[in-house]
């Protein structure tokens, strides 16, 4: 049975390297040594692989995702997502001061939220958000 294996791919192995197109039937061996950069042709360049900028999140998104896990609950002292009260004396301090402390972390708060995948500017729009969502509503406003 091995025998027979061998004796078909070697038959296989000549028809396919005597079909039109191969370098072997053209009596140009350097399509194999050409890969390993020794005697004939290389291989072109990879094209160059690009980053790309990932698309922000909304603040919005960003709550959904990540931080109503405590700012709903008012999980470990955190202010809940609407609640004036709460949220007062921390706008007070202003929006940068808001921004440091989610970035990297306030008391029992972890930097970031825990939001690893969170760029500073999906941070900085969950900020926003949930500042706006603490302003006094004007009519007409949605509750989203």
């Amino acid at each position: 049975m091995s025998i027979r294996r061998t004796v078909l791919t070697l038959c296989g192995s000549v028809w396919l390297f005597s079909l039109p197109g191969s370098s072997l039937a053209a009596g140009d061996p350097s399509g194999f040594i050409g890969a390993s950069g020794r005697g004939g042709r290389t291989l072109p360049a990879p094209p160059p692989v690009t980053a790309s900028k990932p698309k922000p999140l909304s603040g919005r998104t960003v709550y959904r995702r990540v931080c109503m896990a405590c700012h709903t609950l008012s999980v470990w002292g955190a202010p809940k997502l609407g609640d004036r009260a709460a949220w007062v004396d921390r706008i007070r301090k202003g929006r940068q001061a808001l921004y440091f402390s989610a970035q990297n972390g306030f008391r029992k708060m972890p930097s970031r939220g825990y939001c690893d995948f969170c760029t500073d500017d999906d941070l900085r729009s969950a900020v926003d958000y949930m500042i706006e969502k603490a302003r006094p509503r004007k009519r007409g406003d949605d509750d989203n």
